[in-house]
């Protein structure tokens, strides 16, 4: 896959004529991090895996390190401290709140609502939650993103994105994670529950 490529849909007069093939994600995971959830017939939606809490879970653990370090440095002497220290106590602080972003996302509900009509993606009703009708979901698109390790490009994995492509051509990430097996078969599942095609490049 080439960033920056497009593909033809299959002919419809209501969707765009190109779609981009441009990864909407970048970035991604070399693990599964959701499962496609059948809550009843006409809603489904998307867990995270026992798996990718777990690991948003470990970096928690790094937590009560910068809570002791704290609690042994008065606040008052903390700013007496050299830079380095204080530097380092930051660095630990990085490893809380990056788990904490991550659980956040892992726990967003994306949810297909057919009785609705509507596919919804956030935790509440306003400007944070996204709301797209099913009348403006053209189809679903499977993206490959290869991902370096550590820089080199020679060493990585692949990462799969899920994305719903509007009637107009723009495009919404639903889910990213590595095993495109999955990907593959839940999206295919979508697509029959929702009445639309999927796109792979």
């Amino acid at each position: 896959m080439q960033s920056g490529d497009s593909s033809t849909p299959p002919s419809n007069p209501r969707g765009p004529n190109r779609v981009s093939n441009s990864p909407l994600q970048l970035g991604g995971t070399s693990f599964r991090t959701h499962r496609l959830v059948e809550f009843n017939s006409e809603k489904w939606g998307y867990k995270p895996t026992l798996g990718a809490l777990l690991f948003a879970t470990a970096f928690m653990g790094f937590f009560a390190v910068p809570v002791i370090l704290f609690d042994l440095y008065n606040w008052s002497e903390f700013s007496d401290r050299p830079v380095a220290e204080q530097l380092g106590l930051g660095l630990f602080l990085l490893f809380p709140i990056g788990s904490i972003i991550m659980m956040y996302q892992l726990m967003m509900p994306r949810i297909f609502d057919r009785r609705n009509q509507v596919y919804l993606h956030g935790f509440k009703k306003g400007t944070s939650r996204k709301e797209i009708p099913f009348a403006d979901i053209y189809a679903l698109q499977i993206l490959q993103e290869y991902i370096p390790s550590g820089g080199n490009r020679k060493r990585g994995y692949h990462s799969y994105e899920l994305n719903i492509v509007r009637k107009d051509g723009s495009r919404e990430n639903v889910i990213d994670h590595s095993n495109l097996d999955v990907i593959r078969e839940e999206a295919q599942r979508l697509g029959q529950f929702m009445g639309v095609p999927v796109l792979s490049s």
